[in-house]
């Protein structure tokens, strides 16, 4: 059971790195971020980095998605299923 809690966490809080995204990582801080369906933010997770895609209002939320982007063009159900 501690197990498997562990992968779930170590799951939803890690990032894709290395080549071809083989490797995953996690960073506490990044791990921390919310998700948007439309996120003005990516991860980049060979460096740590948090990058923003979007122009973001000062004082505005940083959001990543914690879905795919095949999974993303799924409909609005479908991608609620997922989280």
């Amino acid at each position: 059971e501690d197990g498997l809690f562990v992968r779930s966490v170590l799951h939803f809080n890690s990032f894709m790195a290395g080549v071809s995204g083989a490797d995953e990582v996690v960073f506490a801080t990044l791990a921390r971020a919310n998700h948007a369906c439309a996120p003005n933010c990516i991860v980049d997770g060979d460096e740590g980095t948090l990058r923003t895609v979007r122009d973001v209002p000062l004082g505005g939320m940083l959001t990543i998605s914690y879905l795919d982007e095949a999974t993303l063009l799924l409909p609005r159900d479908r991608r609620r299923t997922e989280l």
